[in-house]
């Protein structure tokens, strides 16, 4: 079987959606002209950057909670473990 080429408008990508969501969107599409797609897009679009920057600003919390939490680990090590240098 030959895998076809993408095509020049994009690649396909499906997405399962709930019955009221559906509805919606058709009445949209059947008041516009618009279709289906083109409101998905534009929905897609709209929300990606917001979503990619909670991702981001989730994902820099995180990296520091870990950084300040391994940091406190190695303080807490040197505290507790006895000093070999005091005679």
């Amino acid at each position: 079987m030959a895998k076809q080429g993408i095509h020049p408008s994009g690649r396909v990508v499906s997405v399962r959606l709930d019955e009221e969501t559906i509805k919606r969107l058709d009445n949209l599409s059947e008041r516009t002209g618009r279709t289906r797609g083109f409101y998905l897009k534009l929905a897609i679009r709209a929300m990606l950057p917001a979503i990619e920057q909670k991702h981001w600003e989730h994902a820099a919390v995180q990296f520091e909670e870990d950084v300040i939490d391994r940091r406190f680990r190695e303080i807490m090590t040197q505290a507790v473990e006895p000093d070999d240098d005091k005679d």
